[in-house]
């Protein structure tokens, strides 16, 4: 089997159920606050996090592993539907990043049962 091409597509799928309403939901994806405190893996905090979410606009999230070095999450937002829908590019690079790379990913929120 061959090493898949630099350039190839692949796509990835997750679904999660949160106990909440959207309107939650989407700010935790929205408001860098509230971003800090959910997103950051182990071992790395967020000292930084500037969000521009309108169709166009920018976003950089800082990561800071223990050791001190730097990643940085960045992207531009491409679709903004409040309580439903974000779309947007997502690029990561750092003290620990190698290659550069640029994703598309989208949010959907969609509420199941009862849910908001």
């Amino acid at each position: 089997m061959s090493d898949p091409s630099p350039n190839a597509l692949g796509r990835l799928r997750m679904a999660r159920r949160f106990a909440a309403p959207r309107d939650r939901v989407f700010e935790a994806w929205t408001r860098p606050d509230e971003f800090r405190q959910w997103w950051p893996p182990d071992r790395y905090t967020i000292p930084e996090a500037r969000m521009d979410v309108a169709v166009g606009g920018r976003y950089q999230i800082t990561m800071q592993q223990q050791d001190g070095g730097l990643q940085y999450l960045t992207g531009r937002y491409l679709e903004v539907r409040p309580r439903e829908r974000l779309v947007m590019t997502w690029s990561l690079a750092g003290t620990q990043t190698n290659d550069w790379y640029e994703a598309l990913v989208s949010v959907d929120l969609e509420p199941i049962g009862r849910g908001h």
